[in-house]
């Protein structure tokens, strides 16, 4: 995921965190890895993982759990 970009008239709205929970939810679904490169994405999946994600996030490597 490279960015998440929301219209500046749109922002505060909650958009941004749809958009990334659509994001998520299609790759998990097609079973997709994910290099999150988006800050916004990235804080995002830190507040929100799960296993699921946590199984296909591939990058970049300070968001990978120390098992």
């Amino acid at each position: 995921m490279r960015s998440i970009s929301v219209p500046e008239d749109y922002q505060g709205r909650g958009l941004a965190r749809i958009l990334a929970e659509a994001a998520l939810t299609y790759a998990i679904v097609n079973d997709y890895r994910i290099i999150l490169t988006c800050k916004y994405m990235q804080k995002f999946y830190l507040s929100t993982k799960t296993r699921d994600l946590e199984e296909r996030v591939i990058g970049p490597y300070h968001l990978l759990s120390k098992k």
